[in-house]
C-alpha cells in the first residue's frame, strides 16, 4: 500500500469587477494572486509537492494555478476537466478515482460548494472551504479508486476509509496541523 496525498483546493479570490462577465471568465483578484502564490509556499515548506493536477477550466482556477506552479517543487502539467466546473461531489470522486495508481500526490483545484461537501465525505470534522483553503489529506491506499470508494461516507462510518486531515491552510489562518 501506497501513502496517498491529496490535496484539496478552492481556487483563490476571484474578481467581481467587470458587471456582466460570464462566471466561467471571472479573473483572480490581485489578493487571490498572492494567496495562491502563498499556498504554494506553504505546500513547499511543509514537503507535500504534487505529482499531479486537476483543476476545472474557469479562468480563476488555471490562474490560480499558474500563481502556485513556479513555486512548487515538480513540474505539474494542469489537467483541466469539464466535469469539475461547479462539479458535484461524485464529480470530483469519480476524477479522483480516475488518477494513475502511480501518482502519490494530487493537487485538485476546483469550486464551492463541492470541495466542501467533498471533504465532509473524507473526514468527521467540519472545515469551511473558504477562497485559498487547502485541506491536506492522507491514506494509505493501492489506487485512487480504492482511497475514494464508491459510498466513501457509509464506508467511512464502517471504519473501512481512513483518512486523515494533516493539515488545514487558508490564507487567514496559514496553516494548522
Amino acid at each position: 500500500m501506497t501513502i496517498r496525498r491529496l490535496i484539496l483546493m478552492r481556487h483563490a479570490k476571484s474578481s467581481w469587477k467587470v458587471q456582466g462577465q460570464n462566471d466561467f471568465d471571472r479573473p483572480l483578484k490581485k489578493r487571490g494572486r498572492k494567496n495562491a502564490r502563498q499556498a504554494a509556499k506553504t505546500l513547499v515548506d511543509l514537503g507535500w509537492s504534487p505529482d499531479y493536477s486537476l483543476l476545472s477550466p474557469s479562468c480563476r482556477t488555471r490562474e490560480t494555478f499558474e500563481e502556485m506552479a513556479p513555486l512548487l517543487e515538480n513540474f505539474l502539467y494542469p489537467d483541466t476537466r469539464e466535469s469539475l466546473y461547479h462539479p458535484t461531489v461524485e464529480g470530483i470522486a469519480d476524477e479522483v478515482r480516475s488518477i494513475d495508481s502511480e501518482v502519490e500526490s494530487l493537487l485538485l483545484i476546483s469550486h464551492n460548494p463541492a470541495c466542501e461537501e467533498f471533504l465532509s465525505l473524507l473526514i468527521p470534522e467540519s472545515e469551511s472551504m473558504k477562497t485559498a483553503a487547502m485541506a491536506l489529506l492522507e491514506i494509505k491506499a493501492s489506487t485512487w479508486a480504492e482511497a475514494v470508494a464508491r459510498n466513501t461516507w457509509w464506508n467511512f462510518q464502517r471504519g473501512s476509509i481512513r483518512w486523515h486531515l494533516s493539515h488545514f491552510f487558508t490564507p487567514t489562518n496559514q496553516y494548522r496541523p
